[in-house]
């Protein structure tokens, strides 16, 4: 028989219902999802559920990412409260020794912390790309200690060259580890 679950989301830094969320429902151990639109009060519904496992996910762009494990049974209709956190973001601007941006550049966030009782970095961001100017901003971040990796290009003249035409520039490969971690409480 299918069930009904209704989401209300509220912002945790406020305790208002939060009603511009991203709100999905992902079947667990089958394809597909299914997208929520808010009603009035500011609640999402999914109708017509299969009786199953969901993995609930809430997206925000200036809040932490939440996902909840739902377990719909016969004869229940079910309602939630769930409470997003504010998020973090780290930017800044990466240039080289002359103070020029990059040609093609990446960053990724490397969250330290614990797995299995070894201390050590436990995930990453993936790659995301900074801007032509140098300029980069993360994507929400919840509170923990990030490391920076950048990796790219850069398109400087030969050191015996001042000319900056297209025949004389050099491509020079980057990739370091950002040696200040950055922390967000």
């Amino acid at each position: 028989m299918n069930r009904s679950l209704t989401v209300r989301v509220i912002d945790g830094s406020t305790g208002v219902v939060f009603d511009s969320a991203d709100v999905r429902l992902y079947p667990i151990g089958t394809p597909g999802e299914r997208c929520a639109v808010n009603n009035q009060d500011g609640d999402y519904s999914f109708d017509d559920l299969p009786d199953g496992e969901y993995s609930l996910a809430v997206y925000s762009s200036r809040h932490v990412s939440l996902y909840e494990h739902v377990t719909m049974i016969p004869g229940l209709a079910k309602a939630m409260i769930v409470q997003i956190s504010p998020a973090g973001f780290i930017s800044g601007q990466i240039l080289d020794e002359r103070g020029e941006p990059h040609e093609r550049c990446w960053f990724t966030l490397i969250r330290e912390g614990e797995r299995r009782g070894t201390s050590g970095y436990v995930d990453d961001s993936g790659d995301h790309n900074v801007s032509k100017d140098g300029t980069f901003c993360s994507p929400p971040l919840r509170p923990a200690r990030y490391f920076l990796r950048f990796a790219g290009v850069l398109r400087t003249a030969p050191a015996n060259e001042a000319s900056l035409e297209h025949e004389s520039l050099l491509d020079r490969h980057f990739d370091f580890l950002h040696p200040n971690a950055e922390v967000l409480s």
